[in-house]
C-alpha cells in the first residue's frame, strides 16, 4: 500500500487550515506559560495524518529517517532533530514530491514579531544542515527544508518571508531552503 504524500505548498495550506479549524483551542493554549510549540506539532501532525488518510508519510521529531535500507540521519549534526519529516518513507516514483524536513515555530504571547521572524531565520539556518546522506538518498526528487511558523499578526512579510492570514489575528509564516 503506498503512503499518502504531500507537497511543500500543500503542507503550508494544511497548516493554515488547521490553524483556522483549531483557532478556539489555539487562543487558549497559546497564552499558557512555557509555549505551545510541542502541542502544536503533535496536534497538527495528527490532524494532517487524519486528513491525508492512513498511511500518511510523516514523522514527528525525527533525528533519523527510516528507509528501506535502514536509517538515514536528517542532519549532519546528530544532536539536531526535525520537528516534522514528510515523504521519506515513499519509494521513488513519478509524481512523488520531495522529502520535506520542517521546523515548526509558534509565537509566544510576549515575543515580538521581529524576534519570532528571527527564530524562523534561525530554523532556516538549521535546515541548511540537512545531511548530505539524506540529500543523496533522495537526489531524484530532492529534499526541501521548510521553516514554518504560527504567529499572532498578519503584518507584511519582509523579504524572504511569506505570510498568509489564518483567522482572527493568527497567521502562518514560512521560509524555505532551495
Amino acid at each position: 500500500m503506498p503512503y499518502h504524500t504531500i507537497t511543500p505548498q500543500d503542507l503550508v495550506d494544511g497548516l493554515v487550515r488547521w490553524v483556522r479549524a483549531e483557532h478556539p483551542v489555539i487562543s487558549v493554549v497559546s497564552t499558557r506559560t512555557g509555549g505551545w510549540q510541542g502541542w502544536a506539532a503533535a496536534q497538527f501532525t495528527y490532524w494532517l495524518g487524519a486528513s491525508l488518510g492512513d498511511p500518511a508519510d510523516l514523522d514527528v521529531e525525527s533525528g533519523v529517517t527510516a528507509t528501506a535500507v535502514g536509517g538515514t540521519a536528517v542532519f549532519d549534526n546528530p544532536a539536531r532533530t526535525a520537528d516534522l519529516v514528510f515523504n521519506a518513507l515513499s519509494a521513488p516514483a513519478d509524481g512523488v514530491p520531495p522529502v520535506i524536513v520542517a521546523a515548526l515555530r509558534c509565537q509566544r504571547v510576549r515575543q515580538t514579531q521581529s524576534r519570532f521572524r528571527a527564530c524562523l531565520t534561525q530554523d532556516l539556518t538549521k535546515l541548511g544542515g540537512i545531511s548530505d546522506e539524506l540529500r543523496r538518498r533522495y537526489r531524484d526528487r530532492g529534499v526541501v527544508g521548510l521553516s514554518l511558523g504560527v504567529c499572532f499578526a498578519t503584518t507584511p512579510a519582509p523579504e524572504g518571508h511569506h505570510v498568509v492570514a489564518a483567522g482572527d489575528e493568527l497567521a502562518v509564516q514560512w521560509r524555505s531552503t532551495p
